[in-house]
């Protein structure tokens, strides 16, 4: 079996050294580096092009998130839905860079009814975007601005946004949990 791969590099300069260790350890592992794509069985991207974009703005959705602010966006509870994909590279991003603004945007509750803002994350289920690190929530109930904000202020905004007969439910679960009076 052929082991054949072009290697395109784009981006920045500290992008191209990356490509370079890459493409040593590859050669070591015994690949064959082609610079003619049809030639590949293989075409391996390296970019950090996209991070422009996410230190401007990063609009995402979620599976779920919890009272906290702590979001999945890959899995329902242990069973993975989806693959990592970016979440938390664009919140990053976008968290980290001048004026750039984070979004997570979503209906507040499933097909079936059930509320996407929980008390908690379904057990298992993976964090995806650490609370800290989210900024904007979007549901068609309100906009929840969390950067910066107590555990206290993000579950009162969260719960203002979050489907309306899941309101209650919240609320409760916060006053037993001590988050809020």
């Amino acid at each position: 079996m052929s082991k054949k791969l072009s290697f395109v590099s784009l981006g920045c300069d500290k992008n191209t050294v990356d490509s370079e260790i890459m493409l040593d350890l590859l050669t070591e592992h015994g690949y064959e580096i082609t610079k003619d794509d049809n030639e590949a069985d293989a075409i391996i991207v390296n970019t950090c092009a996209f991070i422009q974009a996410a230190q401007e703005e990063s609009i995402n959705t979620i599976i779920e998130m919890d009272i906290t602010g702590q979001v999945c966006s890959e899995s329902i509870g242990p069973t993975q839905f989806s693959g990592t994909g970016g979440a938390f590279c664009f919140a990053f991003g976008a968290l980290h860079s001048k004026g750039g603004k984070g979004v997570l945007a979503f209906q507040a509750a499933t097909k079936k009814g059930v509320s996407k803002i929980a008390s908690q994350l379904k057990p298992g289920a993976a964090v995806s975007i650490p609370r800290n690190y989210v900024d904007y929530v979007v549901t068609e109930y309100g906009i929840a601005h969390l950067r910066g904000r107590s555990v206290k202020e993000r579950a009162l905004a969260l719960i203002g946004i979050a489907h309306p007969e899941a309101r209650e439910e919240l609320r409760r679960y916060a006053k037993e949990q001590f988050i809020i009076v």
